[in-house]
């Protein structure tokens, strides 16, 4: 076996002294440490994983009266297009999804850190509202309420929308408002039993000129009233929405906001969309969703600047307090 040379020292006579300096640098070094990623600021912070989101702002609706758009596709770029086009950041951003989908919770996602509520409407066009009634999609129910459940933040849900009007499949010739209460109850009430409490439940009739009382499924399983309704030429707010607005007044005093709406282009779309933003306050209304797809008529927003002054002006005067 090889000596050491003369100068260098024993091993037994350096090991433990160099021990103790090398625990004692560690533990000063995890100390550093430590401090450092218990102080440094939030936004350095790792990002949350691909199911959840930390509790926070997101576990809140948002102030009333909002603003929000109802879209398709990359749901937080056409919101930003929105916010660039008008100077006004939605709130909420609202999307349609078919009954039977999994919860979307990369899109959920993107909303939330966007800054806005995901309002999603579940549409049930190829389940019998019976069939849900009567427990035959619990498994996918249970999937999904979980699912919303671990996301944590606050999202708004709607099921079957404008049910009292004649264009969907769910519509009133197809299904009783009975049925339609008993698909509505059951589904709340397996989000309920899962204990998926993050739901903001929207309970969303046409203005159709069919009274939505029949389909109102109980104070107890609803939280905020939706109405939908288009401004077509010749037509305002009121004599879209007041026949309707005062049906729902007359059996609820949950918020009520306008779930759905848009100006169609002609000469007079300036006032119309000024009375939209009129009646806001005057009917003490939640907020409103600007419909924001090209659908039947140019809905879009973009591109139209005496429109887009009038939403504006409109949103400025709807946040002033009264």
């Amino acid at each position: 076996m090889e000596l050491p040379p003369a100068s260098a020292p024993k091993a037994d006579t350096v090991s433990k002294p160099l021990l103790i300096a090398l625990s004692a640098a560690g533990a000063l070094i995890l100390a550093v440490v430590g401090l450092f990623a218990a102080t440094r600021h939030p936004h350095t912070q790792p990002g949350p994983s691909a199911g959840t989101l930390a509790a926070g702002p997101c576990d809140r609706a948002p102030s009333m009266p909002f603003t929000g758009i109802a879209t398709s596709g990359s749901l937080t770029t056409q919101a930003e297009d929105f916010g660039q086009a008008t100077g006004v950041r939605p709130q909420v951003i609202e999307s349609y999804v078919r009954f039977g989908a999994p919860f979307w919770v990369s899109s959920a996602q993107q909303v939330v850190r966007f800054g806005a509520l995901p309002l999603i409407q579940i549409q049930p066009r190829h389940a019998s509202l019976t069939s849900i009634a009567a427990g035959k999609w619990d498994h996918y129910l249970r999937t999904y309420a979980r699912s919303v459940r671990k996301f944590k933040c606050k999202i708004a849900l709607s099921f079957a929308h404008e049910m009292n009007a004649p264009w969907y499949p769910w519509r009133k010739s197809n299904y009783t408002p009975a049925q339609f209460i008993a698909a509505w109850r059951h589904i709340h009430d397996v989000f309920a039993s899962v204990h998926a409490t993050n739901v903001i439940w929207t309970w969303d009739p046409s203005h159709y000129f069919v009274d939505s009382r029949p389909w109102w499924p109980g104070s107890a399983y609803v939280d905020w009233v939706g109405l939908d309704g288009y401004l077509r030429l010749g037509k305002n707010f009121h004599s879209i929405f007041d026949w309707q607005l005062g049906k729902v007044r007359k059996f609820t005093n949950k918020p009520v906001f306008i779930s759905e709406t848009s100006v169609a282009p002609g000469p007079l779309a300036v006032p119309r969309a000024r009375s939209l933003f009129d009646a806001i306050r005057s009917d003490h209304l939640a907020g409103l969703i600007w419909f924001n797809r090209d659908r039947l008529e140019k809905w879009k927003i973009q591109g139209r600047s005496t429109v887009i002054t009038a939403y504006r002006t409109g949103v400025a005067a709807m946040k002033q307090p009264q």
